[in-house]
């Protein structure tokens, strides 16, 4: 059965200084933290998997994403469905991988390595992961 769990953040050593990207636990505000745990659990009933749930140091963002067997850094970064408070208002996003894609050509960040669209419902990003992802190329 699949499993969600909240991370830490990772820890990145850099000039003699640490830092924890993805540290910030838990939303800065109620409304966000709560559609967070709703786009986590959405992804865990989408595709079966365990699902990391991580906030920035700032708690203004954070998402929900597919855990994957890849270390460091780059782990469990393949499948993601944030959300962001921007201007007062809630803004939801898919941060997908090019090796999750059905077709790499809708990747548009990074050198064209990601695919990042923002959407105006939770339903609605949703259906654009539905329609996007191919189950097969997903991390083990």
């Amino acid at each position: 059965m699949a499993t969600m769990t909240r991370s830490q953040g990772t820890l990145v050593v850099s000039g003699g200084r640490c830092f924890y990207p993805g540290g910030g636990y838990s939303g800065a505000t109620e409304a966000l933290d709560s559609l967070v745990i709703q786009e986590a659990e959405a992804l865990k009933g989408l595709f079966g998997k365990d699902v990391s749930i991580r906030f920035n140091s700032n708690r203004e963002s954070g998402g929900a994403w597919l855990v994957n067997s890849l270390k460091g850094f780059n782990g469990n970064c393949q499948v993601g469905l944030n959300a962001g408070l921007r201007e007062g208002k809630i803004r939801i996003d898919t941060y997908v991988d090019v090796s999750a894609l059905i077709n790499p050509q809708i990747a548009n960040e990074f050198n064209n390595t990601k695919s990042y669209v923002i959407h105006e419902t939770l339903p609605d990003a949703l259906q654009w992961l539905t329609d996007n992802i191919d189950t097969d190329k997903l991390y083990q």
